[in-house]
């Protein structure tokens, strides 16, 4: 039986927290390029937002999803007895 102790709640808080906080500089980064320096790859979903953003949303959510998922592990787990 896994023990769930307080440094995988501390360890899922802080992949939670850097998902959170990649996500909204990757998003307000976006949100410059499209506006302030008006490049054609920040505009969402073509074919250059796809190669230039993309990778930096799919790796801040997957930081942000693991973070979730220790979390609910910890708090939900099935328990044998």
């Amino acid at each position: 039986m896994v023990k769930y102790s307080s440094k995988l709640t501390k360890l899922a808080r802080i992949f939670a927290a850097l998902g959170v906080v990649g996500v909204f500089i990757n998003a307000t980064l976006n949100l410059v390029a499209l506006l302030v320096l008006e490049k054609h790859a920040a505009n969402m979903f073509n074919d250059d937002w796809w190669s230039v953003w993309f990778p930096g949303y799919a790796t801040w959510t997957m930081m942000l999803f693991v973070g979730l998922v220790l979390y609910l592990a910890k708090k939900y787990r099935f328990s044998s007895e």
